[in-house]
């Protein structure tokens, strides 16, 4: 790795979107956040897809715990309702006729299907695995202690951190985007939708992926 490139510090992500990995194959290494306190309605439960209806968000419940700050690391899947089910055919329903889908969907599917208890291990898992897909080379760690976004030791040269910048209420800055328009499954309806989940990159464009990533 170039020892100029600074570490992309992230938070832990449920499909995460195009930009979280073009920060990745930008820096080549990457620290995962799983010290920091849960944060409802982020990407940490919510992936953003096209369906036949526009833009939509597949999410993940988790367990209700006591107190009102939880660390991420201890946060449990909810797995009452069949959630699981519901994405893989959401999944299969949007982006069926996609070019690659038949090609990424068992291995997407098979982490889905091993459902794990806690939130860190599904995203982390699905993460690891879209970087080999995207065929992006970046080292892989997570945190061992939160630190806030002041803290010299995140915000100085040597680490770029997107951990509250990556979110699906915040407009990504145009730097962070995948680089140019790609084909979409439902592009003659809605145009192109930015920074949608890396799997609707996956799906759309294959091995070519990587490309619009760096």
């Amino acid at each position: 790795m170039n020892r100029h490139m600074a570490t992309a510090l992230l938070s832990i992500a449920y499909l995460p979107p195009v930009s979280y990995f073009a920060a990745m194959a930008k820096s080549g290494s990457a620290l995962i956040e799983v010290c920091e306190n849960f944060q409802k309605q982020s990407y940490r439960t919510r992936a953003r897809i096209a369906s036949a209806s526009g833009m939509e968000f597949l999410s993940v419940p988790v367990l209700k715990g006591e107190g009102h700050k939880r660390p991420v690391s201890e946060i449990e899947i909810d797995y009452k309702r069949d959630w699981v089910l519901l994405h893989r055919r959401a999944l299969a329903s949007y982006y069926g006729s996609a070019p690659f889908f038949l090609y990424y969907k068992d291995d997407i599917f098979s982490v889905l299907e091993s459902r794990p208890r806690m939130l860190v291990d599904l995203n982390t898992s699905l993460t690891v695995l879209l970087l080999e897909l995207l065929g992006i080379r970046c080292s892989v760690g997570v945190t061992c202690r939160y630190f806030p976004p002041d803290d010299p030791r995140v915000s100085g040269p040597d680490v770029h951190d997107f951990r509250y910048a990556i979110h699906p209420k915040k407009t990504t800055p145009p730097g962070m985007l995948c680089g140019g328009e790609y084909y979409q499954v439902f592009s003659e309806k809605y145009g192109f939708l930015p920074d949608l989940s890396a799997v609707d990159l996956l799906f759309n464009e294959g091995p070519n992926s990587i490309s619009f990533l760096k």
